[in-house]
């Protein structure tokens, strides 16, 4: 059995990888199917090629062949014997047939797939506040690897966090992984982190850098804008 392997990596996300499009293979199988934001896969083709014959029995058989050996030279004497059939032409035998070989050619593919955890955002304190009361949002997003193979070999695909930005119901925005805004008029506000995300890959030992990258959504953060009623106080001056 004859095997020629070619693995050819293929990147899902936001993006195809510069190397793959420089190589024109970024429309692959892989690429066609329905990849939801914030995933990322590896795709591995293996074209696998076998090359088989017709197989050979090994039974006894009983043979005359003449003396020289041949079965068309006649000399006096006629040698018998058991030979295995198959390992020698005997006299009366038709003339070899040509081995026949059967290639196949068979397309494999195997695709490992990861999807990044999406950045959670919240606030400091708790209940509702006053206009323009500062309030301290934050966003937690950390680095994720994860594991799996490609045809029995390991792969680890991992997705890093490199830029936060804050939008924000009033229309303003931000960035950082932390931040103060204070909202102007009551009612309900949300704050909303989005975060950037760089993804690596490691195959066969070695990892690609900055392969692809998206942006991930975290959870809205409501706040509840209230102003309180005032107390006003009368003095009389005149006693």
């Amino acid at each position: 059995m004859l095997i020629e392997t070619a693995l050819i990596l293929g990147t899902l996300g936001s993006a195809c990888d510069v190397t793959l499009a420089a190589m024109g293979i970024c429309g692959s199988q892989c690429n066609e199917s329905e990849i939801p934001n914030g995933s990322f896969s590896l795709c591995a083709s293996k074209e696998e090629k076998k090359t088989t014959a017709t197989p050979v029995t090994k039974p006894m058989r009983e043979c005359k062949y003449y003396v020289n050996g041949t079965i068309d030279i006649p000399t006096q004497t006629i040698i018998t014997a058991w030979v295995e059939v198959g390992s020698r032409l005997c006299i009366g035998d038709d003339p070899p047939k040509k081995v026949v070989f059967k290639t196949v050619t068979e397309q494999l593919d195997d695709i490992f797939s990861a999807k990044a955890q999406p950045p959670q955002a919240m606030r400091e304190g708790e209940g509702s506040v006053e206009p323009f009361q500062a309030i301290r949002f934050r966003v937690e997003s950390e680095t994720q690897q994860h594991s799996g193979s490609l045809f029995g070999e390991p792969a680890k695909i991992r997705f890093r966090p490199v830029s936060h930005r804050w939008d924000f119901s009033d229309g303003d925005d931000g960035y950082g992984t932390s931040i103060t805004k204070a909202f102007g008029s009551e009612g309900a506000h949300y704050a909303k982190a989005r975060v950037k995300f760089e993804v690596d890959y490691q195959t066969g030992g070695d990892w690609t850098y900055s392969a692809t990258e998206f942006w991930l959504s975290s959870n809205a953060v409501w706040v509840r804008v209230t102003d309180p009623p005032r107390k006003t106080l009368l003095v009389n001056f005149e006693g």
